[in-house]
């Protein structure tokens, strides 16, 4: 079946500037335009967080400080003139974006509870955390393991900053340190930031998410946000993410030996419920749904696939941690940096029913796993071992159909929600061809859900 191109957890920010006319009051027009495109971004993307800056407050602030008023209380005016602008953009979304979160997100606690129930949040001014939106977004970005940051400015970086065309397409670049040095070299006051503030840059020099400038004018460019190579945007670079691009290029050869590795090892099971095809189906289930979640590291999945049931070697109990151990010692030994490793463990120790992966890689590769309990492949096999003599535990077999039926509530990715779908209608047909009596009772229940 034919996949989207997705997102799953994206931040994007609107300057205040671009939603003012030239009267200084926010516009109609202006506000209708970011709908319509959160609209479309919200057609490819799981979970989509809104941050808005503080339309007109730059106007509001430099009237105070005519009559004085402290940095202190430029700031204050500036979170209410976000806090304003966010509720105006609240109301005009609640009448097109289905799945939005009722109100504005406060705290990285309420947005982790709206998360739960809502694919649209808006998040406002947070409390003791960040002061201004754009460290606002670069934080909840952060905090909710997102793929991608976009920063919408009234102007092109592009045309304050020079950039590097480092690629086809429109997509330029910029070293976040240019940006910071720049930054430095500037007073910044509240309303009155040239460029991006300081400690968004400083959030940005440590995470791993990608994070694009791109003008209010070329607001259409983000229903492409699913491939970057087509995005009018410049893409803002820190050292942290070119030494992971350089380590990753240094893995490359290497890559294809892991994942032999792995497939050596797995041939030596045992258990006809964990087999090698169980691991060779996950792997190409988890290779699919990263072709389509592109932000997903194409090797951390592939390997992380491989690698994830390799600890079923010395038993089932907490073969997750296991396996993650013993890849990470495979990637030590080929060199990898612990900052690398890390993200292969993320990917493969988190991927029991019951836990919940915080990294993309981590939860494709999760819903890869979950997803074969309705592959009727896999009931097949079962079938064919039963009919042939080989014991297959029912005790299993009912807690794999169990799986199957709560599979909607498991999955964490849209796209996978989608194969499911097509899985279970699979399955059913497999159903009646089934011959051994435990088999078939457990397949029926394992593809009797649809899902919503």
């Amino acid at each position: 079946m034919h996949l989207q191109a997705r997102l799953h957890s994206a931040v994007v920010k609107i300057g205040g500037r671009p939603l003012v006319d030239d009267r200084r009051v926010l516009s109609q027009r202006h506000i209708d335009e970011l709908v319509t495109m959160i609209e479309t971004v919200k057609s490819f993307c799981d979970h989509l967080y809104i941050v808005v800056g503080g339309a007109g407050a730059h106007f509001y602030i430099e009237l105070a400080r005519g009559y004085g008023a402290t940095e202190a209380e430029s700031d204050d005016i500036g979170t209410m003139a976000t806090h304003l602008a966010s509720l105006v953009v609240l109301a005009a979304l609640r009448k097109r974006v289905y799945d939005l979160y009722p109100g504005i997100a406060m705290s990285l606690v309420e947005i982790d509870q709206a998360s739960r129930s809502y694919g649209v949040v808006m998040v406002g001014p947070l409390q003791k955390a960040a002061t201004s939106s754009d460290s606002v977004a670069a934080l909840a970005a952060e905090h909710v393991n997102a793929e991608v940051l976009v920063i919408v400015k009234a102007w092109r970086l592009g045309d304050r900053f020079p950039v590097q065309c480092s690629r086809e397409g429109p997509l330029t670049c910029a070293r976040l340190e240019d940006v910071m040095d720049e930054v430095r070299s500037q007073r910044e006051l509240a309303g009155q930031r040239s460029i991006l503030d300081m400690a968004c840059l400083r959030i940005l020099q440590r995470v791993r998410y990608r994070t694009f400038v791109v003008s209010f004018d070329d607001l259409g460019t983000l229903s492409r946000l699913a491939e970057t190579e087509r995005l009018c945007a410049v893409e803002l670079v820190s050292e942290l993410q070119r030494e992971r691009g350089a380590m990753f290029a240094k893995l490359g050869p290497k890559l294809p030996v892991l994942r032999d590795r792995a497939r050596g090892l797995v041939r030596g099971f045992d258990d006809v419920m964990h087999d090698y095809g169980h691991v060779d189906r996950c792997a190409s289930t988890a290779i699919l749904l990263g072709s389509v979640y592109r932000y997903a590291h194409p090797a951390i999945v592939e390997i992380g696939a491989w690698w994830h049931d390799v600890g079923r070697l010395s038993g089932p109990s907490e073969h997750e941690a296991r396996s993650a151990d013993m890849l990470a010692q495979e990637l030590a030994s080929a060199g990898a940096d612990e900052s690398v490793v890390v993200d292969f463990v993320q990917a493969v120790a988190y991927h029991k029913w019951s836990m919940r992966p915080s990294t993309l890689e981590g939860k494709i590769i999760r819903d890869a796993d979950k997803l074969d309990a309705v592959a009727p492949e896999r009931w097949r096999i079962w079938d064919a071992a039963a009919c042939n003599g080989t014991v297959v535990p029912e005790a299993e077999l009912e807690f794999v159909s169990q799986i199957a039926c709560d599979l909607d509530n498991l999955l964490s990715l849209r796209s996978a929600h989608l194969l499911l779908r097509a899985r279970r209608s699979e399955l059913r047909e497999v159903v009646p061809s089934l011959r051994d009596e435990k088999v078939s009772r457990s397949a029926t229940l394992a593809a009797s859900l649809m899902t919503k």
